[in-house]
């Protein structure tokens, strides 16, 4: 009886962490953005304003989680002509609570871009790919900072990030992060939990755990199984030794 006590008191956190390995979508949620822009062409003076809003991009877990209301647009573009925010801005301005929009590429990391357009006045930075046209989403755990970093599809990211090149228009951006279950994330050979490294060493350390616990069960079963045998042969022993 005390052992099938202690056998099931060493099947449920095994079971446990059966559950969290294989099934993290239903107890995992990332955060996602509301996206709202405006902008205004300068064909009318800035007067007619164009409005639309879409949800898209996976919010970094590492930065800040605050929504960012009507930022100005602005992209940092190198002595090179690249947009990657990997150096120096070749005509640096400071945008006081601006949404910097930066390609994904060069040669830095994602903390670097981030921390660079916060230098000129980024309340938020959205970062795309402008060579995949997939529908990939990154957390981007290489992020130092404190402000708003979204990773967005390269559909999205190019459209705002032509009309801010465009210096005819005036973009403004609102960015609302949102909390979504994975169920909503549809792609599944894309899948966000499994692409991020976090989650990976996660799924790692738990099969760790798992293997250290069935090993410590298997190394119980068999001192249990010594001790009864052995607890045997003394009382037969005594047995003999009586006859």
């Amino acid at each position: 009886m005390e052992n099938s006590r202690r056998l099931s008191s060493l099947n449920m956190p095994i079971y446990i962490l059966f559950c969290i390995v294989l099934s993290p979508k239903y107890i995992q949620c990332y955060v996602t953005t509301m996206i709202s822009y405006e902008y205004y062409s300068s064909d009318s003076n800035f007067l007619n304003k164009t409005e639309d809003s879409q949800t898209n991009g996976f919010v970094s877990t590492r930065g800040g989680q605050d929504a960012v209301l009507n930022g100005k647009a602005f992209i940092l573009i190198d002595s090179n002509g690249f947009f990657y925010g990997c150096g120096q801005p070749a005509n640096p301005t400071y945008v006081s609570n601006g949404v910097a929009i930066i390609q994904r590429g060069g040669n830095c990391t994602f903390s670097v871009k981030i921390t660079r357009a916060k230098q000129y006045g980024a309340t938020a930075v959205i970062i795309y790919d402008p060579f995949n046209s997939g529908s990939e989403l990154y957390n981007m755990l290489q992020n130092s900072s404190d402000i708003l970093a979204v990773y967005v599809q390269r559909s999205v990211g190019a459209f705002l990030f032509n009309i801010t090149k465009n210096n005819r228009t005036q973009l403004n951006i609102t960015l609302q992060p949102i909390a979504m279950p994975f169920d909503n994330y549809n792609d599944n050979e894309n899948n966000i939990w499994f692409g991020s490294q976090s989650a990976t060493i996660f799924i790692a350390i738990s099969i760790c755990i798992l293997i250290s616990l069935c090993i410590a069960w298997l190394i119980f079963y068999y001192c249990q199984r010594h001790r009864a045998r052995t607890a045997k042969d003394r009382l037969q022993s005594r047995l003999s030794n009586a006859a």
